[in-house]
């Protein structure tokens, strides 16, 4: 990386402490080597850039320490802050931040951008309508064949558990919930593709074409157009709680039944 920019956040935190800690959290040991990263002047460029990502997973004590860096950062100092939930964050943190929202890219858009850096025409609409919106894993898959591959066999898993009965999905909710102690970061990531199915529902259920997300789902999903649209997001809410139960050492079994609990019923 760039001498005068320093990132923080989960994964370097593990990588620090090795296994001392969980890892859930930004801590407070953390917040203390953001501060001291702040103070170095930067080295080639006129500014130094702090970025500090998972943000939101601070607890209030975190950021009660991390406020004295915002209130009082260095003149040549740009700090940016990273987080997917302010509900979070503490309204004195945030009233020290300017909020940039951060939307995804249509499908038309990333097509449009690989098509120009020279991809395939074909390849960049397949690229493109699997990529739910992130133009940045588009360009990496433009290079590796086998990223396309696996979200392709990824999503298709998760449209199969969508679709399936209360039976089946207690089933699978069970055979998930086996395989966490074996890959955390595995089941954590095939939550986020069921999240991914569930709101791209919910867009075909608005009406809203453009943000379906990914084509293979969109095509499954077509029979969703006239579920109501509370049962779909609690769909989606309920993948957030499993979350969240499962990195609060809820039983994996209890929080990943209760979520398929919350579920409605479509027909595929």
């Amino acid at each position: 990386m760039f001498p005068d920019v320093s990132l923080f956040d989960l994964e370097s935190q593990a990588a620090r402490d090795r296994d001392k800690s969980k890892n859930l959290t930004l801590n407070i040991s953390m917040v203390r080597e953001i501060s001291s990263a702040v103070a170095y002047r930067p080295a080639e460029a006129s500014w130094r850039i702090v970025v500090v990502d998972d943000v939101e997973t601070m607890q209030e004590t975190a950021q009660e320490a991390f406020l004295k860096t915002l209130e009082e950062p260095p003149p040549f100092v740009v700090l940016i802050l990273i987080a997917t939930d302010l509900d979070t964050l503490m309204p004195t943190i945030l009233s020290r931040c300017r909020v940039v929202r951060f939307g995804v890219s249509s499908s038309a858009d990333i097509e449009s951008a690989l098509t120009a850096a020279q991809v395939p025409p074909d390849r960049a609409a397949h690229i493109a309508g699997v990529a739910e919106g992130s133009i940045g894993w588009a360009f990496d898959s433009a290079n590796d064949e086998t990223l396309v591959e696996s979200r392709e066999a990824a999503v298709s898993s998760a449209i199969e558990f969508v679709l399936s009965d209360g039976y089946q999905r207690l089933v699978r909710a069970i055979h998930l919930a086996d395989e966490f102690g074996r890959g955390r970061d595995e089941v954590f990531s095939r939550l986020q593709v069921i999240q991914g199915v569930w709101r791209t529902a919910l867009y075909l259920g608005e009406g809203v074409e453009a943000s379906a997300g990914n084509a293979l789902v969109a095509s499954r999903l077509a029979s969703v157009r006239n579920r109501p649209t509370g049962d779909l997001v609690r769909a989606i809410r309920s993948v957030d709680t499993c979350i969240a139960n499962l990195e609060s050492n809820v039983r994996p079994r209890l929080a990943l039944e209760s979520m398929v609990t919350a579920w409605p019923r479509l027909v595929g």
